[in-house]
């Protein structure tokens, strides 16, 4: 399966933060939307990414921490990215090999959404049911 059959299976919505915003209101939005990660922009410009990781390693030991940081000095600057032409066991390597568990999705410098590891292992989980399945009634002389 390709990226691009994924994004258009779960959704190409994306939220993001402003690298001028307390990290406090950035969790609070993840927190909204139950994500892990915003992507960081500038206009249309992604700058950075920031996770829920950036602001444990950042706020831990200090929660005050959380309303004074702004965003930009918690993200991660450089971003790996993905194409819809890449496959999902392409990236679940690239997130793996990186330890990272969000990755934007790019096609000709727009971009597409953002894929994490947990909609890759649900994707492959159900393509590797529908295919035991087909199987399974193949050899059963089911189908």
């Amino acid at each position: 399966m390709q990226v691009r059959n994924l994004l258009n299976q779960k959704g190409r919505e994306v939220q993001t933060a402003r690298p001028e915003e307390s990290v406090q209101l950035a969790l609070d939005r993840m927190i909204e939307h139950r994500v892990g990660s915003l992507l960081v922009r500038e206009g249309e410009q992604v700058t950075g990414i920031v996770t829920e990781r950036d602001v444990l390693r950042r706020g831990l030991g200090d929660a005050r921490k959380l309303r004074d940081q702004t965003v930009a000095e918690i993200m991660t600057r450089e971003v790996l990215i993905a194409t819809p032409d890449d496959s999902l066991q392409y990236l679940m390597g690239l997130m793996v090999h990186n330890r990272i568990r969000h990755v934007p999705v790019f096609a000709e410098g727009r971009l597409e959404g953002v894929v994490s590891i947990g909609d890759i292992i649900f994707a492959l989980l159900e393509e590797s049911e529908a295919t035991n399945r087909y199987l399974h009634e193949y050899i059963s002389g089911t189908y």
